[in-house]
């Protein structure tokens, strides 16, 4: 057996070259400012692949219940191996920075995500009442879109950032179910950690 193949076996170098694929393509989309259908592409992408090995995850453990419960199978219902245990962290830190970095290039191309908190201005010229109202101003910046992405993401709240549009909205909504599948195939992986210990 050769080295490399005790390294990384073929499902683990798969599934890291498409992973890496996506995440190069969505950080450079976000650095150059490519179009924002492209960015919708990757997380798509991403998106399908979440539900993939979910879906087959889900297969593979009724097939492990059957067999533990004595019933013999014609054949499993592998569609494709998983890579090996050592590397999913380093897939799901992929996955991660792909669906932050390509929603941060969505949230920059739809400009219609505002920013309501105080700025300089409206400290300066605070009414009477000591309440002051800014102008919102559109999130164009790149940090101020991978903020707002990753608060989307892990769902902490805004206050600063708020999406203006129904399109804006149902962006964010996209987000957070996309959120969703990475918690859903994330916490078994963190409880199957733990309990090895």
């Amino acid at each position: 057996m050769d080295k490399e193949e005790d390294f990384m076996d073929k499902a683990s170098k798969i599934h890291l070259l498409f992973c890496g694929a996506l995440v190069v393509t969505s950080v450079l989309s976000l650095m150059f400012k490519w179009h924002s259908s492209l960015s919708g592409i990757v997380v798509i992408l991403t998106n399908g692949y979440l539900l993939a090995v979910l879906i087959e995850s889900a297969s593979r453990a009724g097939e492990e219940r059957k067999i533990k419960d004595g019933i013999l199978l014609a054949r499993p219902a592998y569609y494709f191996p998983f890579p090996a245990k050592p590397w999913l962290g380093v897939l799901i830190l992929f996955i991660v920075i792909t669906t932050v970095f390509g929603f941060a290039n969505m949230y920059i191309a739809s400009a219609e995500v505002i920013y309501v908190g105080p700025s300089i201005d409206a400290l300066a010229t605070s009414t009477a009442s000591g309440i002051s109202i800014p102008p919102p101003s559109i999130l164009e910046d790149k940090i101020e879109a991978l903020y707002f992405s990753l608060v989307t993401m892990i769902t902490l709240g805004y206050g600063d950032f708020v999406p203006a549009t129904t399109d804006t909205r149902l962006l964010v909504m996209w987000q957070l179910a996309t959120g969703g599948l990475l918690v859903i195939g994330v916490f078994p992986l963190i409880v199957a950690r733990v309990a090895d210990f």
